[in-house]
């Protein structure tokens, strides 16, 4: 899996767009897990006030990195109705 298709699976798993962010621009993002390349590496990450404050884990490979990021947030996702 690729980041797009992570992106798409995650819609139709009804996860709310504000629950995750996929990408590089996470900068002005608050209290969310991020999924980033840091040009070595994917990070599955915390940001907290566009601030960088944990690393949950680091991955070689993208496809690696995509299932265990839609893992994550599928453990902690609460329940969203009417997303698409």
């Amino acid at each position: 899996m690729n980041r797009q298709e992570l992106k798409n699976r995650l819609q139709v798993s009804a996860v709310h767009p504000r629950s995750f962010h996929i990408g590089d621009d996470w900068s002005s993002e608050t209290d969310i897990w991020c999924l980033i390349e840091t040009g070595y590496s994917f990070e599955i990450c915390y940001v907290e006030r566009g601030k960088k404050v944990a690393v949950l884990k680091s991955f070689a490979d993208e496809s690696t990195a995509c299932e265990a990021y839609y893992g994550h947030i599928m453990s902690i996702q609460h329940e969203y109705p009417n997303a698409s």
